[in-house]
């Protein structure tokens, strides 16, 4: 548990919330929570987590092998590419 609020308090100090991963490039989106929380309708997010997890997997089954590393190399290339933007806002 101590490990846990200490990878937290980590990723604050970096800065590495979900909205900075998803401007940075590294996240693909954010599932948002049902009303009141996970636990409060975990059938709504259950249902919007596979919904999130599916679609982006289905796209890559239609592109070649030789597509597919040209896709992910592009899209390691572009992680951070946010970064000297929020750097200049003083967000990062």
């Amino acid at each position: 548990m101590e490990e846990l609020r200490r990878c937290a308090s980590g990723a604050e100090a970096l800065r590495m919330g979900a909205r900075d991963l998803l401007r940075l490039g590294i996240l693909g989106g954010v599932v948002p929570e049902p009303e009141g929380g996970a636990h409060k309708a975990p059938e709504v997010a259950a249902a919007r987590l596979r919904e999130a997890v599916a679609a982006p997997l289905a796209a890559p089954a239609r592109l070649s092998p030789a597509e597919l590393v040209e896709h992910r190399h592009a899209r390691f290339r572009h992680y951070g590419a946010g970064l000297d933007d929020a750097r200049a806002e003083g967000t990062a």
